[in-house]
Formats: structure tokens, sequence, C-alpha cells
């Protein structure tokens, strides 16, 4: 079941991330494209489409994503933007049709798949603490992101990161609460796979 189910893993994604670029083209405009490379559930879904793919094959260039770190943030990444989707961004968007079936597939189907996959096949009691501190760069560099091109553009995919309209008290506040929960989502992923004990293949990594 690990391969196909990587492969199911792979097709879904790579064809809701095809389907959320082909809404955001349709709708034009810079909010939507903004929108498309700005959002966490398109950024964590690339992810897990690039471990699958890194699990399918043997590809130099996918090496990092075969890592047990990477694999591990990862599907902290998918269960954070899933999270943050239906308790932040959901009641910010109304997406019909099209939009609605990506949206569906992207915040709650292709996360609850790969952390599913992850928890049975990926984890090997080789995480421990310390990997989670590289980790934090995943909502670092997001928020990185978008602050840059919201100063850009003046357009922020979710409300609750508007420096423009909020001001940066209330933002700051709304990012640390960001990082604080990928933080304890991390701890979460660490101790549920340090409960796997370490097979011969995977040590405890340093």
């Amino acid at each position: 079941m690990h391969k196909p189910l990587a492969l199911l893993g792979l097709i879904l994604g790579a064809a809701a991330l095809v389907l959320q670029l082909v809404v955001a083209v349709s709708a034009g405009g810079a909010e939507a494209a903004i929108g498309y490379v700005t959002s966490l559930l398109v950024i964590a879904n690339l992810l897990a489409v690039l471990v699958y793919a890194g699990e399918l094959t043997n590809a130099a260039a996918l090496s990092a994503f075969r890592t047990k770190g990477m694999q591990g943030m990862t599907a902290t990444a998918m269960a954070f933007a899933m999270l943050f989707y239906h308790l932040v961004a959901a009641d910010q968007l109304h997406p019909e049709g099209l939009a609605l079936i990506s949206n569906v597939a992207l915040g709650y189907v292709a996360p609850t798949l790969f952390v599913s996959y992850w928890m049975v096949y990926l984890t090997t009691g080789s995480l421990r603490l310390h990997h989670v501190a590289p980790w934090l760069l995943f909502p670092a560099l997001f928020i990185c992101w978008t602050l840059l091109l919201g100063t850009v553009t003046g357009i922020y995919a979710y409300d609750v990161l508007n420096v423009a309209a909020d001001g940066w008290g209330a933002v700051a506040i709304n990012y640390l609460t960001f990082i604080a929960a990928f933080l304890m989502l991390s701890v979460f992923a660490v101790g549920f796979d340090t409960e796997k004990k370490p097979t011969p293949d995977h040590a405890p990594q340093h």
C-alpha cells in the first residue's frame, strides 16, 4: 500500500494544485495571482507532492524530500494548513464551483491523506526535538514572503495577516500566534514519531 498510496497522493495533490491555478488564472488580476502564490494551502501541498514524488522515484533532485526531517516538517505544515484554513481562512473565502472543489481538496482531503500516510509509512522513530528548530523556517519564510508581496502590491491573501488594514501591532500578534501554533504541532509530530522504535536503517538523526 505504500507506493499506491503515494501515487494517489501525488495525483490528487498535483491535480488540486493545477485546478487551483486554473481558478486563479480564470479570475484574473493581481489579487488572484498573489492569492495563489501566497496561499498556505498551495505551498504546503506543493511540499507534499514533492515528498510523494521523492518516495516514488530515485531522483537525486528530490533527495531532500526523502529525509525524515523534511517529511516530518511537511506533515506538520499540511496539518497546520488544514487547521488554518478551517479555523481562519474559510470564514474569509466563499468559493463556489471549481474553486470550492480545489479548496476542499487542498484544505481537507490532501492534508488528511498526507498526514495519515506519514503516520503509517514515514515515521521511523528517528526524529528528535532538535529537528523542530529548522522546521520553524517554514512559517517564518511564509510570513516574510507574505509581507514582501503585501508591501509591494498592497494585497494580502489573508485578512489576519494584512498589515495595511490592521497595522503592525495587531498583525505582529497574529504572526507570533501563527509561529507558536506551528511550533506546538511540530513538537506533537516529533513526539508521535519518537514513539516508534528506530529501525536499523533509521537511527535517530543528529
